[in-house]
């Protein structure tokens, strides 16, 4: 049985498209449609921009306890149904977000944000 993936063929032949357009010097642009469904797409799928806004204030000024900024997007996470990611998985994002963790005698914190005190209470 042979199964068809739309998607993957549908990648495949956007990609033979694009690369047939610029072998042959034309350039092509994204219809703005195109190009704002793309940013509502991973607007709406930026899970760690959703907890950053509703819970979190940001600024350098700020630290959080590592621990406390985790257990608080897990419980972010039940409260709105969200699917949560692993430990691993929330480091990094934050990390490539541009927060800085440092390990110091009183834990692991987190620079550049804390927790707001309503998402707390």
């Amino acid at each position: 049985m042979i199964t068809f993936s739309f998607v993957a063929s549908f990648e495949a032949v956007t990609q033979s498209y694009y690369s047939a357009i610029s072998f042959s010097g034309v350039t092509v642009t994204q219809p703005r449609v195109v190009r704002d469904a793309v940013a509502r797409y991973r607007e709406d799928k930026d899970w760690l921009a959703h907890f950053l806004n509703d819970c979190c204030v940001v600024d350098m000024r700020y630290s959080e306890k590592s621990g406390d900024l985790y257990n608080a997007y897990r419980s972010y996470c039940s409260q709105t149904g969200e699917y949560f990611r692993r430990t691993t998985d929330f480091y990094t994002a934050l990390e490539c977000a541009g927060f800085e963790r440092k390990r110091l005698k009183a834990g692991v914190m987190v620079y550049g944000l804390m927790l707001q005190s309503d998402f707390l209470e």
